[in-house]
Protein backbone atom coordinates (compact mmCIF):
# COMPACT_ATOMS: atom_id res chain seq x y z
CA UNK A 1 0.00 0.00 0.00
CA UNK A 2 1.11 3.36 -0.67
CA UNK A 3 1.74 5.85 2.32
CA UNK A 4 -0.14 9.16 1.13
CA UNK A 5 2.27 11.03 3.29
CA UNK A 6 5.45 9.64 2.47
CA UNK A 7 7.22 12.12 0.17
CA UNK A 8 9.43 11.51 -2.21
CA UNK A 9 12.82 13.56 -2.48
CA UNK A 10 12.75 13.62 -6.15
CA UNK A 11 9.28 14.57 -6.83
CA UNK A 12 9.38 17.22 -4.08
CA UNK A 13 11.58 19.66 -6.11
CA UNK A 14 10.82 18.72 -9.30
CA UNK A 15 8.55 21.42 -11.55
CA UNK A 16 6.41 20.69 -14.12
CA UNK A 17 7.23 20.61 -17.85
CA UNK A 18 5.31 21.22 -20.46
CA UNK A 19 6.73 18.88 -23.68
CA UNK A 20 4.93 20.42 -26.89
CA UNK A 21 5.11 18.52 -30.33
CA UNK A 22 7.95 20.28 -32.37
CA UNK A 23 5.96 21.70 -35.45
CA UNK A 24 3.75 23.88 -33.18
CA UNK A 25 5.33 26.99 -34.04
CA UNK A 26 3.14 30.68 -32.97
CA UNK A 27 4.72 32.51 -35.29
CA UNK A 28 3.46 30.55 -38.32
CA UNK A 29 -0.42 31.66 -37.34
CA UNK A 30 -1.61 33.85 -39.55
CA UNK A 31 -3.24 36.12 -37.29
CA UNK A 32 -6.33 38.62 -39.03
CA UNK A 33 -6.10 42.25 -38.79
CA UNK A 34 -7.34 44.30 -35.82
CA UNK A 35 -10.56 43.51 -34.77
CA UNK A 36 -11.01 39.91 -37.02
CA UNK A 37 -7.92 38.42 -35.14
CA UNK A 38 -10.07 36.26 -33.16
CA UNK A 39 -13.03 35.70 -35.31
CA UNK A 40 -10.84 33.88 -37.17
CA UNK A 41 -8.87 32.19 -34.29
CA UNK A 42 -12.17 31.01 -32.91
CA UNK A 43 -13.03 29.53 -36.24
CA UNK A 44 -9.92 27.68 -36.35
CA UNK A 45 -10.12 26.55 -32.59
CA UNK A 46 -14.09 25.41 -33.80
CA UNK A 47 -12.22 23.37 -36.74
CA UNK A 48 -11.58 19.78 -37.16
CA UNK A 49 -7.76 20.52 -38.07
CA UNK A 50 -5.78 19.34 -34.70
CA UNK A 51 -2.48 21.35 -35.77
CA UNK A 52 -4.62 24.17 -36.94
CA UNK A 53 -6.01 24.19 -33.41
CA UNK A 54 -2.85 23.94 -31.89
CA UNK A 55 -0.99 26.75 -33.67
CA UNK A 56 -4.56 28.96 -32.90
CA UNK A 57 -4.20 28.21 -29.40
CA UNK A 58 -0.65 29.46 -29.23
CA UNK A 59 -1.48 32.53 -30.41
CA UNK A 60 -4.26 32.81 -28.21
CA UNK A 61 -2.04 32.53 -25.42
CA UNK A 62 -0.09 34.98 -26.82
CA UNK A 63 -2.15 37.36 -27.39
CA UNK A 64 -4.11 37.08 -24.26
CA UNK A 65 -0.90 37.72 -22.44
CA UNK A 66 -1.94 41.61 -22.90
CA UNK A 67 -5.17 43.39 -20.91
CA UNK A 68 -5.81 44.96 -24.16
CA UNK A 69 -6.79 41.49 -25.74
CA UNK A 70 -8.70 40.29 -23.55
CA UNK A 71 -12.15 42.19 -23.80
CA UNK A 72 -11.56 41.24 -27.83
CA UNK A 73 -11.21 38.12 -27.21
CA UNK A 74 -14.09 37.91 -24.95
CA UNK A 75 -16.45 39.73 -27.17
CA UNK A 76 -16.48 37.20 -30.01
CA UNK A 77 -17.25 33.78 -27.13
CA UNK A 78 -14.25 32.33 -27.25
CA UNK A 79 -14.62 31.47 -23.25
CA UNK A 80 -16.73 29.15 -24.12
CA UNK A 81 -14.96 27.70 -27.26
CA UNK A 82 -12.15 26.93 -24.89
CA UNK A 83 -14.03 25.50 -22.12
CA UNK A 84 -15.42 22.94 -24.90
CA UNK A 85 -12.01 22.16 -25.47
CA UNK A 86 -10.75 21.36 -21.75
CA UNK A 87 -12.10 17.79 -22.86
CA UNK A 88 -10.47 17.14 -26.07
CA UNK A 89 -8.45 14.00 -27.08
CA UNK A 90 -4.75 16.01 -27.64
CA UNK A 91 -3.07 16.88 -24.66
CA UNK A 92 -1.90 20.13 -25.92
CA UNK A 93 -4.91 20.83 -26.79
CA UNK A 94 -6.11 20.91 -23.25
CA UNK A 95 -3.02 22.41 -22.01
CA UNK A 96 -2.87 25.30 -24.01
CA UNK A 97 -6.72 25.66 -23.27
CA UNK A 98 -6.49 26.10 -19.64
CA UNK A 99 -3.42 28.37 -20.24
CA UNK A 100 -5.56 30.80 -22.25
CA UNK A 101 -8.26 30.38 -19.23
CA UNK A 102 -5.51 31.13 -16.96
CA UNK A 103 -4.94 34.64 -18.78
CA UNK A 104 -8.15 35.26 -18.97
CA UNK A 105 -8.58 34.97 -15.09
CA UNK A 106 -5.98 37.79 -14.72
CA UNK A 107 -8.88 40.42 -15.42
CA UNK A 108 -12.26 40.93 -13.84
CA UNK A 109 -13.81 40.55 -17.19
CA UNK A 110 -12.33 37.09 -17.68
CA UNK A 111 -13.38 35.66 -14.30
CA UNK A 112 -16.86 37.16 -14.53
CA UNK A 113 -16.46 35.00 -17.96
CA UNK A 114 -15.57 31.89 -16.87
CA UNK A 115 -18.25 32.11 -14.31
CA UNK A 116 -21.27 33.20 -16.48
CA UNK A 117 -20.32 30.82 -19.07
CA UNK A 118 -20.47 27.96 -15.96
CA UNK A 119 -16.78 26.82 -16.98
CA UNK A 120 -16.08 25.46 -13.55
CA UNK A 121 -17.59 22.08 -14.03
CA UNK A 122 -15.85 22.03 -17.18
CA UNK A 123 -12.78 22.60 -14.95
CA UNK A 124 -13.01 20.33 -12.24
CA UNK A 125 -13.14 17.69 -14.66
CA UNK A 126 -9.60 18.36 -15.66
CA UNK A 127 -8.70 18.23 -12.17
CA UNK A 128 -7.97 14.68 -12.49
CA UNK A 129 -6.66 14.89 -16.14
CA UNK A 130 -3.98 12.47 -17.17
CA UNK A 131 -1.70 15.11 -18.26
CA UNK A 132 0.18 16.71 -14.86
CA UNK A 133 0.42 20.16 -16.60
CA UNK A 134 -3.17 20.05 -17.38
CA UNK A 135 -3.95 19.58 -13.97
CA UNK A 136 -1.86 21.81 -12.83
CA UNK A 137 -2.95 24.64 -15.36
CA UNK A 138 -6.64 23.94 -14.53
CA UNK A 139 -5.95 24.35 -10.63
CA UNK A 140 -4.56 27.92 -11.65
CA UNK A 141 -7.40 28.82 -13.19
CA UNK A 142 -9.42 27.58 -10.48
CA UNK A 143 -7.54 29.76 -8.45
CA UNK A 144 -7.83 33.18 -9.99
CA UNK A 145 -11.21 32.70 -10.54
CA UNK A 146 -11.73 32.46 -6.93
CA UNK A 147 -9.12 34.73 -5.80
CA UNK A 148 -11.11 38.03 -5.61
CA UNK A 149 -14.65 37.77 -6.21
CA UNK A 150 -16.72 35.76 -3.64
CA UNK A 151 -18.88 34.35 -6.75
CA UNK A 152 -16.19 32.34 -7.90
CA UNK A 153 -15.66 30.56 -4.82
CA UNK A 154 -19.60 29.72 -4.50
CA UNK A 155 -19.32 28.70 -7.38
CA UNK A 156 -16.33 26.02 -6.36
CA UNK A 157 -18.44 24.94 -3.67
CA UNK A 158 -21.43 24.77 -5.37
CA UNK A 159 -19.95 22.25 -7.79
CA UNK A 160 -18.82 20.79 -4.68
CA UNK A 161 -15.08 20.79 -5.39
CA UNK A 162 -14.18 21.06 -1.83
CA UNK A 163 -13.96 17.24 -1.01
CA UNK A 164 -11.74 16.59 -4.54
CA UNK A 165 -9.33 19.52 -4.01
CA UNK A 166 -8.75 18.23 -0.31
CA UNK A 167 -7.62 14.96 -1.85
CA UNK A 168 -5.59 16.72 -4.10
CA UNK A 169 -3.65 18.59 -1.58
CA UNK A 170 -3.33 15.48 0.39
CA UNK A 171 -1.98 13.45 -2.49
CA UNK A 172 -0.46 14.85 -5.95
CA UNK A 173 2.47 16.47 -7.45
CA UNK A 174 3.88 19.37 -5.17
CA UNK A 175 3.34 22.01 -7.51
CA UNK A 176 -0.46 20.99 -7.47
CA UNK A 177 -0.81 20.12 -3.57
CA UNK A 178 0.22 24.06 -3.18
CA UNK A 179 -2.01 25.20 -5.95
CA UNK A 180 -5.15 23.01 -4.04
CA UNK A 181 -4.45 24.93 -0.87
CA UNK A 182 -4.59 28.22 -2.54
CA UNK A 183 -8.13 27.53 -4.04
CA UNK A 184 -9.04 25.96 -0.62
CA UNK A 185 -7.48 29.17 1.22
CA UNK A 186 -9.92 31.51 -1.40
CA UNK A 187 -12.90 29.21 -0.43
CA UNK A 188 -11.90 28.87 3.45
CA UNK A 189 -12.80 33.27 3.14
CA UNK A 190 -16.25 32.05 2.63
CA UNK A 191 -17.38 28.54 3.98
CA UNK A 192 -15.26 26.73 6.76
CA UNK A 193 -17.82 23.66 7.22
CA UNK A 194 -17.59 21.98 3.86
CA UNK A 195 -13.55 22.00 4.30
CA UNK A 196 -13.76 20.47 8.16
CA UNK A 197 -16.31 18.04 6.54
CA UNK A 198 -14.19 16.70 3.75
CA UNK A 199 -11.43 15.61 6.47
CA UNK A 200 -9.13 18.79 5.58
CA UNK A 201 -7.59 18.78 8.88
CA UNK A 202 -6.10 15.25 8.99
CA UNK A 203 -4.46 16.40 5.67
CA UNK A 204 -3.38 19.64 7.38
CA UNK A 205 -1.74 17.61 10.25
CA UNK A 206 0.29 15.38 7.44
CA UNK A 207 0.92 18.69 5.33
CA UNK A 208 3.04 20.25 8.18
CA UNK A 209 5.80 18.05 7.59
CA UNK A 210 5.47 18.14 4.11
CA UNK A 211 8.95 18.44 2.11
CA UNK A 212 8.14 21.40 0.22
CA UNK A 213 8.38 24.50 2.04
CA UNK A 214 5.39 26.14 0.01
CA UNK A 215 3.22 23.06 0.97
CA UNK A 216 3.82 24.03 4.50
CA UNK A 217 3.19 27.58 4.53
CA UNK A 218 0.26 27.05 3.08
CA UNK A 219 -1.07 24.28 5.21
CA UNK A 220 -0.43 26.53 7.85
CA UNK A 221 -2.01 29.46 6.34
CA UNK A 222 -5.68 27.10 5.98
CA UNK A 223 -5.27 26.12 9.76
CA UNK A 224 -5.14 30.32 10.26
CA UNK A 225 -8.42 30.79 7.70
CA UNK A 226 -10.21 27.41 9.70
CA UNK A 227 -9.24 28.99 13.33
CA UNK A 228 -11.09 32.00 12.16
CA UNK A 229 -14.55 30.27 12.56
CA UNK A 230 -15.35 29.06 16.12
CA UNK A 231 -16.38 25.50 15.12
CA UNK A 232 -13.39 25.03 13.05
CA UNK A 233 -10.87 26.72 15.99
CA UNK A 234 -12.53 24.17 18.63
CA UNK A 235 -11.73 21.12 16.15
CA UNK A 236 -8.30 22.32 14.70
CA UNK A 237 -7.33 22.33 18.79
CA UNK A 238 -8.79 18.86 19.37
CA UNK A 239 -6.82 17.86 16.42
CA UNK A 240 -3.80 18.88 18.14
CA UNK A 241 -2.75 21.32 15.20
CA UNK A 242 -1.39 23.97 18.35
CA UNK A 243 1.38 21.33 18.54
CA UNK A 244 1.65 21.30 14.95
CA UNK A 245 2.20 25.18 14.22
CA UNK A 246 4.18 25.56 17.16
CA UNK A 247 7.00 22.89 15.58
CA UNK A 248 6.60 25.12 12.26
CA UNK A 249 7.82 28.10 14.11
CA UNK A 250 11.37 27.29 14.41
CA UNK A 251 11.01 26.53 10.76
CA UNK A 252 14.09 27.57 8.06
CA UNK A 253 11.61 29.51 5.53
CA UNK A 254 10.16 32.90 6.63
CA UNK A 255 7.07 32.23 5.16
CA UNK A 256 6.05 28.91 7.24
CA UNK A 257 7.29 30.85 10.15
CA UNK A 258 4.92 33.75 9.19
CA UNK A 259 2.27 31.38 8.32
CA UNK A 260 2.90 29.14 11.83
CA UNK A 261 2.78 32.44 14.04
CA UNK A 262 -0.63 33.96 12.38
CA UNK A 263 -2.26 29.91 13.06
CA UNK A 264 -0.98 30.16 16.62
CA UNK A 265 -2.27 33.60 17.34
CA UNK A 266 -5.65 33.05 16.40
CA UNK A 267 -5.98 29.35 18.05
CA UNK A 268 -4.26 31.02 21.53
CA UNK A 269 -7.31 33.28 21.67
CA UNK A 270 -9.11 30.44 23.52
CA UNK A 271 -8.27 29.19 26.71
CA UNK A 272 -7.67 25.25 25.32
CA UNK A 273 -5.58 26.88 23.00
CA UNK A 274 -3.03 28.81 25.10
CA UNK A 275 -2.76 25.09 27.54
CA UNK A 276 -2.09 23.58 24.23
CA UNK A 277 0.45 26.11 22.75
CA UNK A 278 2.23 25.75 26.36
CA UNK A 279 2.19 22.19 26.70
CA UNK A 280 3.94 22.38 23.10
CA UNK A 281 6.95 24.55 24.60
CA UNK A 282 5.62 27.67 21.88
CA UNK A 283 6.33 30.43 24.49
CA UNK A 284 10.17 29.09 23.96
CA UNK A 285 9.63 29.19 20.08
CA UNK A 286 8.31 32.36 19.79
CA UNK A 287 10.79 34.26 21.98
CA UNK A 288 13.55 32.98 19.52
CA UNK A 289 11.25 33.97 16.99
CA UNK A 290 11.97 37.80 18.06
CA UNK A 291 15.18 37.66 16.56
CA UNK A 292 13.95 37.33 12.91
CA UNK A 293 15.15 39.97 10.02
CA UNK A 294 11.76 39.22 8.73
CA UNK A 295 8.97 41.94 9.53
CA UNK A 296 5.73 40.13 8.60
CA UNK A 297 7.09 37.40 10.44
CA UNK A 298 8.40 40.05 13.52
CA UNK A 299 4.84 41.40 13.90
CA UNK A 300 3.01 38.06 13.48
CA UNK A 301 5.29 36.90 16.27
CA UNK A 302 4.43 39.60 18.43
CA UNK A 303 0.92 38.96 17.82
CA UNK A 304 1.18 35.46 18.81
CA UNK A 305 3.08 36.53 21.90
CA UNK A 306 0.36 39.12 23.00
CA UNK A 307 -2.62 36.33 22.73
CA UNK A 308 -0.57 33.69 24.86
CA UNK A 309 0.34 35.77 27.56
CA UNK A 310 -2.39 35.82 29.24
CA UNK A 311 -1.99 32.81 30.01
CA UNK A 312 -0.19 32.66 33.68
CA UNK A 313 2.76 29.78 32.85
CA UNK A 314 3.65 32.07 29.21
CA UNK A 315 3.32 35.40 31.15
CA UNK A 316 6.38 34.18 33.14
CA UNK A 317 7.99 32.59 30.22
CA UNK A 318 7.58 35.62 28.34
CA UNK A 319 9.74 37.62 30.93
CA UNK A 320 12.77 36.77 29.17
CA UNK A 321 11.70 38.60 26.29
CA UNK A 322 10.93 41.96 27.67
CA UNK A 323 13.96 43.95 26.82
CA UNK A 324 14.01 42.52 23.37
CA UNK A 325 10.52 44.16 23.05
CA UNK A 326 11.51 47.03 24.51
CA UNK A 327 14.15 47.58 22.06
CA UNK A 328 11.50 46.64 19.33
CA UNK A 329 9.57 49.92 20.18
CA UNK A 330 11.54 51.91 18.00
CA UNK A 331 11.26 49.61 14.96
CA UNK A 332 10.58 51.22 11.82
CA UNK A 333 9.27 49.12 9.20
CA UNK A 334 9.21 49.29 5.19
CA UNK A 335 5.47 48.71 5.23
CA UNK A 336 2.62 50.77 4.72
CA UNK A 337 2.54 51.16 8.71
CA UNK A 338 5.80 51.51 9.51
CA UNK A 339 5.08 52.20 13.42
CA UNK A 340 3.40 48.49 13.21
CA UNK A 341 5.45 46.50 14.82
CA UNK A 342 6.61 49.25 18.11
CA UNK A 343 2.98 49.40 18.75
CA UNK A 344 1.91 45.89 19.29
CA UNK A 345 5.29 45.30 20.80
CA UNK A 346 4.06 48.13 23.69
CA UNK A 347 0.93 46.28 23.80
CA UNK A 348 2.78 42.50 24.30
CA UNK A 349 4.66 44.66 26.97
CA UNK A 350 1.42 45.57 28.58
CA UNK A 351 0.35 42.02 28.58
CA UNK A 352 3.18 40.30 29.90
CA UNK A 353 4.26 43.44 33.01
CA UNK A 354 0.80 42.94 33.82
CA UNK A 355 0.46 42.53 37.34
CA UNK A 356 -3.21 42.49 39.56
Amino acid sequence: LIDPWQQQPAMASARIRETLPPNIDPTQSEIAFGAGAFPKLKTELEGNDLLLQQRALMSVCTLARSSQNVASALQTGLAKTLGSLLSHKDDTVRLKSAEALFHFAAHSIGRKAILTETLVPSLARQLDDSCDAVRRNTHQVLERATQTSPQGAESVLAAGLVPLLVSKAKQEHPEIQALALDVLHNCLRYNVEASLQAGLLPVLTGLCSHAEAAVRARAARAVLDVSFDGTGKAEAISQGLVANMAGLLLDADSEVQHSAAGALMSLCVTTPGKKAAVEAEAPAALIKLLASPDESVLLTTIKAITALSDEPTARINFQECVPRLSELLHFKGQGLDAAAVGRHAQTALDRITWKP
